[in-house]
């Protein structure tokens, strides 16, 4: 008997697609540092997401921007916290600090969401939830640890690792947020809204970055992360993420972002042929059953 596409499942598919598409910006991140400053990166790939989505959203947003209006401050807070200036924290942490910590700082935002969840809207910490957050948190720990957990007592911590914490934490005020969007706003309306205000308020920050000096260096890795970033991660990803939300709650989806390890690593495996290990399996089936339990009803 087949399984029916129920809104939680849905949802599910949805937040996963997201954070498969996601799973490389820290790779990006790190391998463009000292190629593309932080805030002329973000800028680039938010002028490739305007142009290819403007035409396909300008007709909605035009509908919708009355109600956008009513409310610029929270639009722009949205908007900000959600590809503007995340992103940008995302890049300036990859400055100075590695791929393995900023993977491990990302998923602090879960538990952001889930604590803000609790704290402004009184979401339930059910002890299934509990549960599942735990098991996950086992299963990250032990990936990110490669199945020696003495090996996180030599993890050093830079001056990006702050900027990663404070990225993860404000996506998390967006996730939770976005319960408050108005609902007469469609999904294609509010994702142009945000890359029209990202795109000005980080015009002048590339603008002082250049003024400071540095430069932009457009080589083939640097245009393949503007163009991936610009399209997938950007339109692709947040219609997604903000589909699993609608769907599902903030709280389902920020557990379901705990498999971006796992993802994550089978992308290594696939496409950087590095070989899987005991503790892939033992991580991934801790993840997966921590992300089933804490999101099943």
């Amino acid at each position: 008997m087949p399984l029916s596409l129920t809104p939680m499942r849905i949802g599910v598919l949805m937040a996963l697609g997201a954070i498969v598409g996601w799973s490389f910006n820290f790779i990006f991140s790190r391998s463009l540092a000292g190629v593309l400053p932080p805030f002329t990166f973000t800028l680039l790939r938010t002028v490739v997401a305007l142009a290819v989505f403007a035409p396909f959203a300008l007709g909605t947003f035009r509908d919708c921007l009355p109600y956008i209006r009513k409310r610029p401050c929270f639009y722009i807070f949205l908007s900000l916290t959600g590809i503007g200036y995340y992103n940008a924290l995302v890049y300036l942490a990859g400055q100075t600090t590695s791929v393995i910590n900023m993977s491990l700082l990302a998923l602090s935002s879960p538990i952001f969401t889930l604590l803000l969840g609790r704290m402004f809207y009184g979401e339930q910490l059910t002890h299934r939830r509990v549960f599942g957050l735990a098991a996950a948190v086992c299963g990250v720990t032990l990936l990110t640890a490669r199945g020696d957990l003495a090996l996180l007592k030599t993890l050093s911590f830079q001056t990006g690792d702050l900027f990663m914490l404070t990225g993860a934490f404000i996506f998390a005020c967006y996730s939770v947020s976005l319960r408050r969007m108005d609902p007469e706003v469609t999904s294609h309306a509010f994702i142009l809204t945000m890359f029209i205000v990202s795109f000005v308020f980080l015009l002048p920050l590339s603008a002082w970055e250049l003024a400071r000096g540095m430069t932009v260096t457009f080589t083939p890795v640097a245009v393949t992360g503007i163009v991936y970033l610009g399209i997938v991660a950007s339109i692709f990803c947040y219609i997604c993420w903000n589909g699993a939300i609608a769907r599902i709650g903030a709280g389902n989806v920020a557990l379901i972002y705990y498999t971006m390890p796992l993802i994550s690593g089978f992308e290594a495996v696939l496409l950087l042929g590095e070989p899987l290990r005991w503790f892939h399996f033992a991580s991934g089936a801790l993840i997966i059953t921590g992300v089933l339990v804490a999101t099943r009803r």
